[in-house]
This record gives structure tokens, sequence and C-alpha cells, in this order.
């Protein structure tokens, strides 16, 4: 069975409390219900320095976090604040990170699609078209 995105939700740059006392960072939070059944977190960090890009990082996690014993610390809803998602504390959390296939399925949709106007938010978007992940299709670029 081909892995594919059934919905997502963009909120381009995050313009937080936190992130406007570094000027030079930029962050962006998208998460992704694929149709394995799982919704997916991805943070992008991206480090600039007058103007020039320095650095990014790349986040992939299961949205949904437990402790160890099994009570649920956060949940994810599309079209939630970003502002509430961000402020949830998961000290007590197991992050469980996405498997490859999951993360090589959102870079397939994020970067054909979304990471030119990565820093404008768009609305819940159910993809009506099957973007199928597809291992002898996919690129890194």
């Amino acid at each position: 069975m081909s892995l594919r995105v059934i919905r997502y939700k963009h909120y381009g740059l995050y313009k937080g409390e936190y992130i406007e006392r570094y000027k030079n960072l930029k962050m962006y939070w998208s998460f992704y219900e694929l149709s394995n059944g799982k919704i997916i977190e991805f943070y992008l960090r991206e480090q600039w320095w007058k103007d020039e890009f320095v650095s990014i990082i790349q986040d992939y996690t299961l949205a949904n976090s437990y402790t160890k014993d099994g009570k649920k610390i956060r949940e994810y809803k599309f079209g939630m604040d970003i502002s509430d998602w961000v402020s949830i504390p998961v000290e007590e959390a197991e992050i469980k990170p996405a498997k490859v296939q999951e993360v090589m399925c959102i870079n397939n949709l994020f970067y054909k699609h979304l990471y030119e106007n990565r820093e404008e938010e768009s609305p819940v978007v159910v993809v009506s078209t099957p973007m199928m992940f597809n291992m002898n299709e996919f690129s890194w670029n």
C-alpha cells in the first residue's frame, strides 16, 4: 500500500513571543494526516545571518504525545491555534519520531507544493488528488 497525505495544515511563519527575540530565526509548523492514520507534526527551523542562509533543522514526530504510563499529554486537532499547540508542556511526554517512509511522504508534498510559500498560512487542506509516496519518484530537491 502506498502512503499518502490525506489532509494537512501549514501554519506559515511562526510569530510567537519567543521568536520575536530572535530576528535571525524562522520557525514553521505543519501537520499531516497520512493514509496510515497517523498525524505527523513537521517542525522546520531556518537560521539566517544578515540575509544569508546558515542552517536548517527539520523534526518529524507523531503529533499525539503520551506519558510512559499511557496518559495523553497533547492531541493535535486540525485547525487549532498554533500558539496553543506550542504552549503545551511536553517534559514528561514520550515523543516518538515519524518513520522514514512518513518523512519522505511529507517531504514529497512540502518541498514540491508548500516550501516556496512557506511563510503563508494555509487552511486545512483535504488532498483530493492522491499524492502518493513512491520510492522511485522521490527526490530531496
